[in-house]
């Protein structure tokens, strides 16, 4: 049976921080979101998760934790996920903004 997996990406929208001065992250630090991670696949809500952060200055982390199942490569940054039928919300989604652009 395959483990079902989950990937999140989070991305924080903002300005660009001027050069002298330092941007705190909008999202919590590394321990905080692998506590996060852990809980759900504690909880059973996922066999493994692997969480992407951009925050506004254009950095960038990459977060796992848990298991891709049975003979499968460690979760990371280059892990592989099927999005099933989310994707036609992204289709939708996308769809809608280029209406309202006049783009279609």
């Amino acid at each position: 049976m395959r483990a079902a997996l989950l990937g999140l990406v989070f991305t924080a929208c903002a300005s660009p921080p001027a050069a002298t001065l330092a941007t705190p992250s909008a999202f919590p630090g590394e321990a905080e979101l692998i506590a996060m991670l852990k809980a759900r696949v504690d909880d059973g809500r996922a066999t493994g998760l692997v969480l992407g952060v951009m925050d506004a200055d254009g950095s960038t982390r990459v977060i796992s934790y848990g298991d891709a199942g049975p003979a499968a490569k460690p979760l990371d940054a280059n892990s592989v996920f099927e999005i099933g039928s989310i994707s036609k919300v992204f289709t939708s989604t996308l769809l809608a903004d280029m209406a309202a652009k006049g783009e279609v």
